[in-house]
């Protein structure tokens, strides 16, 4: 009998399980696949590894700007590329299996299937099965790439993000379907290596579902442009299929499209099949996420969820979040804040990346509340222009009657760390003259925040 056994060892399942551990918890972690889950293995971390390389090339092409020269030409080996990114992922997945033993938590490999409240039955890889019982059971279980009918994905030529990572040689050109964070971040990626990329979305612009402005959507969009990517708004796709090697995208009106490859970036579906959900059962929401109370329990309160199949966002960072706090309220061991999901910060990492936090202005007013948003660009920064990253700016968003910061973001060099700062500011409902107190570094790229808390309430006075 285990205290807690965890089902999915990505972000959310191995924290969850180090954190039962470290607690006295006899626990035990059951994973299909590889630890570390899809973000380790096929999602964040080879991703940003990848996007680290492109975005060292990128800066070799404008180091003349800087005084700085290379002999010869600058060139790249697309091979070495992937071969750091597979070091970077064994050496953190090592790392995970390092602290799981450390932690004394119980590895077992196999796929699961809840068949009561308190037994699991997992199926190794080789075919033998056993039954395990647990006081708790935590299901951790992920998401997967989307498929769509029409869409004949042989992960061959017709790609999924899993897939793209792994590309031995570099196609000549590619369709992106889906121009969501995902999307981006692949034609950010490749057309640094000089594929050339089309993109195609559905919706009107660019990261349509992020609270991105549309001012930021738009100066990602001609970003991309600039780059040789042509972005294609308002399209749907009717098929994608393969003729002689080449990929065909059709879209509603006949226009045809022809690419080397395409991956399928179109979202993700929820790992809630086939893991006996129906035997306890377990109640869903009608999207099909597991439904939870604000301490991840479900329907039956001795089994919780956490990560992408409970709805919220998809994020590792919360998923991990998600499971730190379901493990302390099901040892009791502690009284668990409930997270505040408005406050939780997300990023997208294209060149130059960007970082929000906190509702949109569409959400915004469709809760109908009175609110005030600014924004502060970078070329108004000293540090900008030393750096020669003038692209960029701050936007904050509070509530008028209160003076609450609601939520911002930024776009430009340094905003996957420096949207910590506004999330801090949203997390603890502190007002624009209470984040105001802090006094921002000079050089720096922070200053813009302050800028911008200073033009909530006043005026900009270092324009």
């Amino acid at each position: 009998m285990y205290d807690i056994a965890i089902i999915g060892a990505g972000p959310g399942g191995y924290v969850s399980a180090i954190r039962a551990a470290q607690l006295g918890a006899r626990t035990l972690l059951i994973e299909k696949s590889l630890l570390g889950g899809t973000c380790l293995n096929y999602g964040c971390i080879p991703s940003k590894a990848m996007l680290a390389s492109a975005e060292r090339l990128l800066m070799t092409r404008r180091l003349q700007k800087f005084g700085v020269h290379l002999e010869g030409r600058v060139r790249f080996d697309w091979q070495a590329i992937v071969e750091r990114k597979n070091k970077v992922v064994r050496t953190l997945r090592n790392g995970v299996g390092a602290l799981l033993k450390k932690n004394k938590v119980e590895l077992k490999t196999g796929t699961a299937q809840l068949l009561s409240t308190t037994k699991i039955l997992i199926t190794s890889n080789e075919g033998n099965a056993e039954e395990v019982e647990a006081k708790k059971i935590i299901i951790a279980t992920g998401s997967r790439p989307a498929q769509l009918p029409g869409f004949n994905i042989d992960r061959k030529h017709i790609l999924v993000s899993d897939d793209a990572f792994d590309l031995q040689e570099l196609p000549g050109s590619m369709i992106i379907v889906g121009a969501g964070v995902i999307g981006c971040e692949f034609a950010t990626l490749f057309s640094a290596f000089g594929v050339k990329i089309t993109i195609m979305e559905l919706l009107p612009r660019v990261l349509q579902l992020t609270p991105i402005p549309n001012t930021v959507a738009q100066k990602i969009t001609n970003i991309l442009n600039r780059r040789g990517v042509k972005v294609v708004t308002e399209t749907k796709i009717s098929w994608l299929s393969v003729e002689d090697g080449q990929v065909v995208a059709e879209i509603s009106n006949g226009q045809k499209y022809t690419a080397d490859k395409a991956i399928v970036s179109i979202g993700r579906e929820l790992n809630t099949r086939d893991i006996g959900l129906e035997e306890i059962p377990i109640e869903l929401t009608p999207q099909g996420a597991i439904r939870i109370n604000e301490f991840m329990q479900t329907s039956n309160p001795d089994i919780y969820a956490i990560g992408d199949i409970t709805g919220n966002q998809q994020l590792a960072h919360l998923a991990s979040r998600q499971g730190i706090l379901a493990v302390e309220h099901c040892l009791g061991k502690t009284a668990p804040e409930p997270i505040r999901y408005s406050a939780v910060p997300a990023c997208v990492f294209t060149e130059p990346p960007v970082g929000f936090v906190g509702p949109g202005e569409s959400d915004l007013q469709k809760q109908g509340i009175d609110y005030k948003l600014v924004e502060f660009p970078y070329r108004a920064l000293g540090i900008a222009y030393a750096r020669d990253e003038l692209e960029g700016n701050v936007w904050l968003i509070a509530d008028r009657k209160n003076e609450r910061v609601l939520g911002g973001g930024v776009f430009g060099y340094g905003a996957p760390e420096l949207i910590h700062t506004i999330a801090m500011g949203v997390a603890n409902l502190l007002t624009v003259r209470e984040m105001s107190r802090v006094i921002f570094t000079h050089p720096t790229f922070a200053e813009a925040l302050g800028e911008s808390l200073e033009a909530l309430h006043l005026a900009p006075i270092h324009i």
